[in-house]
């Protein structure tokens, strides 16, 4: 898929929940699994942003 294809499917995502996120890199990387990232390098994973999540849950 092509990264024209990936910006498109991220609006329609956007329009589809009625938010407009101010960084669509970090939406297009929470929604990203390993699998893709294994075989498309140089994009980001959740993996990251799901350990953050955790560390600040488990801060509260």
């Amino acid at each position: 898929m092509g990264t024209e294809n990936i910006k498109l499917e991220l609006m329609e995502l956007e329009a589809s929940i009625g938010h407009q996120f101010k960084n669509i890199a970090l939406l297009e990387e929470a929604i990203t699994t390993s699998s893709y990232s294994t075989e498309h390098p140089g994009s980001s994973d959740y993996q990251s942003l799901e350990f953050l999540g955790d560390r600040v849950i488990s801060l509260i």
